[in-house]
């Protein structure tokens, strides 16, 4: 085909679609950073806009919280940006449904004047009209101000957000089904005004606990304990949601971790995977450290991340480190460990941190600038080498810059 005649082409489809169907696009959604590198990476960017977003987790895992050191985030990256909390999973525990989310927000620093905390009774036709009329509310505020306003709105959870009729009926079989034929339609009806008003929707979904029977001819010994899960089937609405999210990720328990050990955390770690990923490959999971008190702890985790293979390397390697495409970089010094910066063009190193002791990795990355270049760097370099270009094949990520200034402040 002639360039003459693929320019007339391409000229006719877009005067086409813009005669016929101008007013059905939307405009470009934005993307908001989590701020630790290997989840950015993992979610193709960050946390996206214009579809909601699901978190899933069993009990006790941290999912609220997690919730709401992404909405830190979100305030944090975004200018003119507000985030609206609906509890509807403790709304009947008072002014802070017992979730300590007044605390969470407290000990993050996110501002009180910009994060709007509601414990509310909401059924599943009420989450999506909240949605709706807000979504109305923002129109008609960046019109009036001509200015672009950019909100947040988080539902906790769905699993506790009844059908329409579950407080109603008389009998079960009045409303059985009714729950996922109600997010079916109401999550059709929203992604046009979500994708035109540009909302971030986060969901979190409490799944389904299931009861072990030890023994007999219906013995069940696959399913584990709190805040451990792997079955998609014990989720909120599967089947209604799975193809109208734009990130969908499963969290699960992997170890508990207690003050005083080597990764000095009050917590445990998590393992994240994507189920559904619009901005990036899907299926693919890291680990986190999560705090009780901190949320998601950004230094550990990528520090973590630097030191062990994730579950998806471990298990396309048979957990061989020497078949990863670029090193673990933290290394032992007796009791101390130290991280290594390996060029991923030689091979040789091009920086390495003083040693330290595990426990006082946060002290020493606040106090020591030359250490905190270098894990800095070091991060950014095993994050594209091991998940962008290998993993997740991320082509459009943000490269490192690896200009001769850069290199030369990491070089000894």
């Amino acid at each position: 085909m002639s360039k003459e005649l693929e320019d007339v082409l391409r000229k006719a489809f877009d005067t086409v679609l813009i005669d016929n169907f101008g007013g059905s696009i939307p405009p470009e959604p934005y993307i908001t950073k989590t701020g630790i590198v290997p989840l950015d990476a993992l979610l193709g960017g960050g946390i996206g806009s214009s579809l909601p977003v699901m978190l899933s987790s069993a009990p006790e895992t941290g999912k609220s919280s997690i919730a709401v050191f992404m909405a830190k985030q979100f305030l944090d990256e975004n200018e003119n940006s507000f985030v609206a909390y609906i509890d509807s999973e403790t709304a009947s525990a008072g002014t802070d449904g017992g979730s300590g989310i007044a605390q969470r927000i407290k000990s993050l620093g996110i501002p009180a004047d910009r994060f709007q905390y509601n414990p509310v009774l909401i059924d599943v036709n009420g989450i999506f009209t909240f949605v709706e009329k807000y979504s109305e509310l923002k129109k008609k505020l960046e019109e009036k101000t001509k200015e672009e306003v950019k909100i947040l709105i988080i539902i906790d959870s769905l699993a506790s957000c009844p059908c329409s009729k579950a407080l109603t009926a008389d009998d079960p079989s009045q409303y059985i089904g009714l729950k996922a034929r109600e997010l079916s339609h109401n999550i059709e009806k929203i992604k046009q005004i979500m994708a035109f008003s540009k909302i971030s929707l986060i969901l979190i979904d409490q799944v389904r606990a299931n009861m072990q029977i030890a023994s007999g001819p219906f013995a069940k010994q696959d399913e584990k304990g709190v805040g451990i899960w792997n079955n998609i089937k014990s989720s909120s609405g599967s089947s209604a949601l799975q193809h109208n999210l734009k990130q969908w990720l499963y969290i699960s328990k992997k170890k508990e971790l207690f003050p005083g050990s080597d990764i000095n955390v009050n917590g445990w770690i998590l393992d994240v995977k994507t189920e559904k990923n619009k901005l990036c490959s899907s299926g693919y999971s890291i680990s986190l450290i999560f705090d009780k008190h901190e949320t998601l702890h950004k230094i550990y985790s990528e520090y973590y991340f630097m030191k062990e293979m994730t579950t998806t390397e471990q298990k396309y390697t048979g957990r061989d480190k020497k078949k990863l495409p670029y090193p673990l970089l933290v290394k032992d010094a007796g009791a101390y460990k130290y991280i290594d910066c390996i060029d991923p063009a030689t091979g040789t190193s091009i920086g390495q941190t003083s040693k330290f002791y595990e426990k006082n990795l946060v002290e020493k990355y606040n106090e020591d600038a030359e250490f905190r270049e270098i894990f800095d760097y070091a991060i950014k370099v095993s994050v594209e080498e091991r998940l962008n270009k290998h993993l997740l094949k991320n082509y459009n990520a943000p490269k490192v810059e690896e200009d001769a200034k850069e290199i030369g402040v990491l070089e000894e």
